[in-house]
């Protein structure tokens, strides 16, 4: 069955270059084709879709084939049973795409887990890695499987708008009023910015020591703190200890500098009351 629907997609790609460019901007690659000679056609006709004003047809790919020296018998019989594939509408091969994208991130889990097996019987190119690095790998590498199975995934228009319309005459409160997440008692920078919003980025300037990392921690706190999740906040310029340390003397009313040094006993008294 993967076979059958590997020669059905790659047929239409070559028979329909605005369906090419569509699943190669979205992250549809040679590789997800198990097939070597098709990944060499697919890969071959990729390239030649990335140069303006190039013809790609039977005769043309062939003839790149060759040039590029990757041509075989094998690849000759590969482009004939193409030829003769019946062209399914473009929906269906959309939906191929994702089952050959869904069949190529098992493959490739399946060899990820060969490479885990490996490193635990201390066999292979990683045996003698620390734990940490090497665990560091694995997850860098899930993460990119991740990315390549949710890039550029659209939704249609219509949910969109259906999404927008049941939003619209549901009930008004007080979290309508914002498209993002609330951080009282900021209430005019919230109602300014619409909330802290999914997927925006928000810069601070401003001169040194004039409390861009204090206003950022304190966001970042009441953010935490009003909506019960985590919230993630890394910086270059202060250390391990510097950093709790200001999050505790905002909860304390102190100065985190003295929380570092010493405090006064009368501080200390109000500290742990």
């Amino acid at each position: 069955m993967s076979a059958e629907i590997e020669a059905k997609v790659l047929a239409a790609l070559l028979s329909d270059r605005y369906l090419l460019t569509r699943v190669t901007g979205d992250g549809f690659s040679p590789d997800i084709f198990r097939d070597r000679n098709y990944r060499i056609i697919f890969k071959t006709v990729h390239d030649m879709s990335l140069l303006p004003g190039e013809l790609i047809d039977w005769i043309t790919v062939e003839s790149s084939i060759k040039r590029k020296e990757w041509y075989s018998p094998e690849i000759g019989q590969a482009l004939e049973e193409l030829k003769q594939q019946d062209l399914p509408e473009a929906d269906q091969i959309i939906a191929y795409v994702e089952i050959l994208k869904d069949q190529s991130l098992r493959d490739k889990t399946m060899k990820l887990a060969q490479v885990i097996v490996g490193y635990c019987q201390r066999k292979g190119q990683y045996r003698d890695e620390d734990f940490v690095d090497f665990s560091g790998r694995i997850i860098q590498t899930l993460i990119e499987f991740q990315k390549q199975k949710v890039r550029k995934r659209l939704a249609p228009l219509k949910d969109t708008i259906e999404e927008i319309r049941i939003s619209t005459n549901s009930a008004i409160g007080d979290e309508k009023r914002l498209l993002g997440f609330s951080f009282p008692p900021f209430e005019r920078l919230q109602l300014l910015l619409s909330g802290i919003r999914k997927g925006f980025y928000y810069g601070l300037a401003g001169p040194p020591r004039r409390g861009k990392t204090t206003f950022a921690l304190d966001i970042a706190s009441r953010l935490a703190e009003t909506h019960d999740f985590p919230v993630l906040f890394y910086t270059w310029e202060q250390t391990c200890k510097t950093l709790p340390a200001r999050l505790l003397g905002r909860k304390c009313y102190l100065n985190p500098v003295k929380l570092l040094t010493k405090v006064t006993p009368e501080e200390k008294q109000r500290m742990l009351w």
